[in-house]
This record gives structure tokens, C-alpha cells and sequence, in this order.
């Protein structure tokens, strides 16, 4: 007579240790994740910027040099990184505008070189998403719009020294800020400069080399 043999059967119970372990292996992922997303969105990859270019040099008759993506002073940075990094000690040099724009992409050559020149190591690429999204959307005259406008507005313009107020309604432009104050603002140049961005560049960048 064939013995019958009985499989032992352990019942699966939830511990606290299991329990602590997988929220932790959870967590490690997405840790992980996050770093991952903050280096490839905050690092120097200027792929979409190059992009435009491509795109504006098929459709004008101007051609716009690209940026080496191995070699550049440029970093993307939101309104949120702005108002923070603005605080600095250090200068902060904000390029502000949007890749729809001619002027915004004709001279990101011309400040890569520039800053360079200065030694300057990082020019933040801020891109005017909420007023075009605005623009887009056909939105410029809600009240909302306005207020979160001016809101964003008198943060950045906060502390300003001698430099004219900053109109995110205005790009492209060039902004410097030295501990939390605006201290240049291409919005608003003298006569001899609204035109001439060369001029523009020379006095931004020069203010890194002073007291030196």
C-alpha cells in the first residue's frame, strides 16, 4: 500500500520587518527615480535647444549656430530654481525667453562665447512657459493671469538695485541678480544699446570681472 505523504504547508504572515523592508526598497526606487529626472532636466543637455534651432534654420533664410551640447555655459532652470538661485552670492545670469523665439535662439552662441570669455560658468536658460501658454490660450487679460503675473513679477524684482523693473511680457532678455538683487535687466538699455546686444553682453558679463 503506497504511504500517503502530506505536504507541509507554511502560512505567509505580514511582519513588521517585511513590511519596513519593502516601503524602504519603495522608497530607494524612487529616490533613485527623482535624481535621475533633477539631473537630466537641470544638467547641461541643450538637446531641445538645438531642436529649435534646426527648426528655425529650415524655415528662415538666417542660419543660427548650434550649441555644442559638450561644450556650454547653459542650464535650464524653472521660476522656482529662479527666485532661489537669484539669492546667491555669486552672480546669476538668467537668459529669458522662448525657444519660439528669433532673438532668443540668434544670440545663445554669442552668450555662450561671451560668458566664456568672462569666465562666467553658468547661464540659466529661463523659458517663459506661463506667458506663452497665455499667449497660446488667449488668456493675457484674465485677472488670473495678471495676478499670478505680478506676483512672479515683484519676486524677481524684488531688492532691484539701479536696473529697470523685469516685464515677463518682454523677451528675449538678458537678467543678472547678485545676492537676491536684479542688478542688470536688458529690457530697459540706454540708447546706445537697445539695438546693440554686443554692448548689452560686454556690460552683463563685465560685472563678474569687477573688484577683481
Amino acid at each position: 500500500m503506497a504511504s500517503k505523504s502530506r505536504r507541509n504547508k507554511v502560512k505567509f504572515k505580514w511582519t513588521k520587518e517585511l513590511i519596513f523592508l519593502i516601503v524602504f526598497v519603495v522608497a530607494i526606487g524612487a529616490v533613485s527615480l527623482t535624481l535621475g529626472l533633477v539631473k537630466k532636466f537641470s544638467g547641461r543637455d541643450i538637446k531641445a535647444v538645438n531642436e529649435a534651432i534646426a527648426q528655425f534654420n529650415s524655415s528662415e533664410s538666417q542660419t543660427v549656430y548650434t550649441i555644442d551640447t559638450n561644450k556650454n555655459v547653459f542650464k535650464t532652470i524653472s521660476y522656482d530654481g529662479l527666485v532661489s538661485q537669484k539669492e546667491s552670492s555669486d552672480y546669476t545670469y538668467v537668459w529669458y525667453g522662448t525657444l519660439t523665439s528669433a532673438d532668443y535662439l540668434r544670440y545663445l552662441y554669442q552668450i555662450n562665447e561671451y560668458a566664456e570669455q568672462y569666465e562666467v560658468s553658468t547661464v540659466y536658460l529661463y523659458y517663459a512657459d506661463y506667458v506663452q501658454d497665455a499667449i497660446n490660450n488667449d488668456t493675457q487679460n484674465t485677472e488670473s493671469y495678471k495676478t499670478t503675473l505680478k506676483t512672479m513679477e515683484d519676486k524677481l524684482n524684488a531688492g532691484r538695485t539701479d536696473a529697470e523693473p523685469i516685464d515677463l511680457e518682454k523677451y528675449a532678455a538678458l537678467f543678472v541678480f547678485k545676492d537676491g538683487k536684479l542688478v542688470y535687466n536688458s529690457q530697459i538699455a540706454n540708447e546706445s544699446d537697445q539695438y546693440n546686444w554686443e554692448n548689452q553682453f560686454v556690460k552683463a558679463f563685465g560685472l563678474s570681472k569687477q573688484g577683481e
